[in-house]
């Protein structure tokens, strides 16, 4: 099996322990669950993850994404994340798109992603889209730069007060939304 869809489903954390052993996933959701927590070790088996979508869960970590080298899409908006470390993106070299954008007008609990500043990723050297709009990301890192082939980039509803860095996208083609 290489697609298995468990979005909008009651599954926990606990719950998912029965498709942690499928090695030939390439993309995996589970979307809008009950799911708070992962243990670091879950997706270790799943060497050809290539999609992960895990949006609308009750998510505090991400630790355990750490393991996902082939990881192209990650999806993790609408949970409750407030901070990500570096350790946690370290392998994710290949990632393209990364969203941790929250729905404020459709999602009303009260544990959503609260980013206080930029995640690890100037290092993921192909990432073409990232989504990190409603956090309280209040700067953009000089680094941003590093990421010579981002396309699309959502900022929007932060709490920005100078967008100064963005300047260097000028000669690059990128979409931003702020």
């Amino acid at each position: 099996m290489t697609f298995l869809n468990l979005s909008n489903n009651m599954l926990s954390g606990k719950g998912i322990r029965g498709i942690l052993l499928l090695d030939k996933l390439g993309l995996l959701n589970l979307g809008n669950n009950r799911i708070g927590v992962i243990p670091d070790f879950a997706f270790v088996k799943m060497v050809n993850l290539k999609c992960l979508l895990l949006n609308n869960n009750k998510l505090e970590s991400v630790e355990f994404v750490s393991s996902l080298q082939q990881l192209n899409t990650l999806v993790l908006s609408n949970n409750a994340i407030s901070s990500i470390s570096k350790e946690s993106f370290a392998h994710l070299t290949k990632l393209r798109k990364l969203s941790l954008f929250i729905l404020l007008p459709l999602f009303t609990r009260s544990g959503h992603n609260q980013l206080h500043e930029f995640p690890p990723v100037f290092h993921m050297t192909d990432l073409k889209e990232l989504n990190l709009n409603s956090n309280k990301i209040s700067s953009i890192p000089d680094e941003i730069t590093k990421l010579v082939h981002l396309a699309q980039l959502d900022l929007g509803n932060n709490l920005l007060e100078n967008v100064k860095v963005l300047s260097v996208f000028s000669k690059m083609p990128v979409v931003i939304g702020l």
